[in-house]
């Protein structure tokens, strides 16, 4: 005799959709600033490295803005996140700047007001992406549940076997399941 499911067993073995946004979010920054680099964009361009650090930081603070919005945290927490976010990563980001580059180089005399004005542009950035997350319009808080999912994996608690749902050939196919909703 098998024994009863449980609510938390219910959930236990849940798994959440991909969620793309994210994911774009934290990589494009790294492809605009290898972009940059390849096309020598930072010595030709004399504005390209200060447009980079305010609309990067944007970026990479908008995937944590995102996450944010999507687990239903306040305005005020979600600004707190994706700020908080931005200004650490800034700060980390110039420390390695000046480990890797700056330390041994010719733009050491420079080097204080461009990494002032670095830090001033990422943190903008992470403040207007902290101000999209939290003023973005959320549904009810049953959003997450209602949202439509790929490959989620649901245990029916039935005298037979939990089921698969959606099936293999479904995976291969996304197009059937673009209906299928999380409950």
């Amino acid at each position: 005799m098998r024994p009863e499911c449980t609510e938390s067993a219910k959930t236990a073995f849940r798994v959440t959709e991909f969620i793309y946004s994210v994911d774009i979010l934290l990589a494009l920054p790294f492809l605009i600033d290898t972009v940059g680099n390849t096309l020598d964009l930072y010595d030709t361009i004399w504005w390209w490295d200060d447009a980079n650090h305010l609309v990067n930081w944007s970026l990479l603070s908008g995937a944590i803005g995102a996450l944010a919005w999507r687990s239903q945290t306040g305005a005020w927490r979600t600004m707190a996140y994706v700020v908080g976010f931005g200004a650490t990563t800034a700060i980390l980001w110039e420390i390695a700047e000046y480990v890797a580059f700056i330390r041994n180089s010719a733009e050491l005399n420079t080097a204080y007001v461009d990494t002032l004005g670095d830090l001033a542009l990422g943190l903008t950035g992470s403040i207007v992406a902290g101000a999209v997350a939290a003023l973005a319009p959320r549904r009810g808080k049953q959003m997450r549940h209602e949202l439509p999912t790929v490959g989620t994996i649901e245990f029916h608690c039935r005298k037979w076997n939990a089921i698969l749902r959606p099936s293999w050939s479904q995976l291969y196919a996304p197009h059937l399941i673009h209906s299928r909703i999380l409950h």
